[in-house]
């Protein structure tokens, strides 16, 4: 086994917090270093007001953030980069559902804030549909930026459900929004020929958000049967692009 990265979200929107936050990057980024893992996964952290919309944010009454919270996210991840490189460690930016950073437009918005660094953008399919995106169009537009990928698959019928009866980003995970890899309606094959196309040759952390101890399947199944499908998806790929 290799460690890749750590998942580190964080109060980014509030300034009164901001020794706390970089006290924990640094704390984070001194772990990884250590085991020589190569990236750190920034994220805004979830927030009750924000929780209280997910999936939902453009209905009316969801919260967002003014010029100057922007302004101050910029200033947080360059500080972030800063101590990210003392530790040899690649920052990525992951979108999250029940943030201030969850839909497309929310992620160009961050992407302006942050443009006087080089963070990257971790890409993860699943909270990416669930905040109304579409992954292989987001591939694209990053494709200079996408730097590390998370794979997770989303029952849309799930999702129409939990927007219609304004579910907590929890609730939908005990629901079974997101499913086995190949199992649920993101189409992975039009995703990984964007990916490919583009030239990504990066890592793909296959995940499957659940509530723990309430797994239909065991999480070793499932991570195996996902393998399988990612693995026949890339293969079809290959022979396709040998083919040619």
């Amino acid at each position: 086994l290799k460690l890749l990265a750590s998942f580190v979200p964080v109060k980014m929107t509030d300034p009164a917090a901001s020794k706390a936050v970089m006290e924990r990057i640094r704390k984070v980024g001194n772990l990884l270093a250590t085991l020589k893992a190569p990236f750190l996964v920034l994220a805004d952290d979830q927030s009750p007001e924000r929780n209280a919309f997910s999936g939902r944010v453009y209905d009316q009454g969801c919260p967002t953030l003014r010029a100057a919270q922007w302004k101050h996210i910029g200033n947080i991840v360059a500080d972030a980069e800063k101590v990210a490189n003392e530790f040899g460690l690649d920052l990525v930016f992951h979108p999250h559902v029940a943030t201030y950073v969850e839909t497309p437009e929310e992620c160009e918005l961050f992407f302006d804030a942050t443009s006087h660094t080089n963070v990257g953008l971790c890409l993860d399919t699943g909270h990416c549909v669930y905040g109304y995106g579409d992954s292989v169009k987001e591939a694209e537009k990053y494709k200079s930026k996408l730097r590390f990928l998370h794979i997770k698959d989303c029952n849309n019928q799930v999702l129409e459900d939990a927007r219609r009866n304004k579910w907590t980003f929890e609730e939908a995970i005990e629901h079974k929004v997101f499913t086995v890899i190949g199992d649920g309606d993101i189409d992975f094959p039009a995703f990984y020929r964007a990916v490919l196309k583009n030239g990504y040759s990066g890592w793909s952390v296959v995940e499957q958000d659940v509530k723990f101890g309430h797994t239909a399947i065991p999480p070793a199944e499932s991570i195996a049967a996902s393998l399988r499908y990612l693995r026949g998806v890339i293969g079809e790929l290959g022979e396709a692009a040998s083919a040619r």
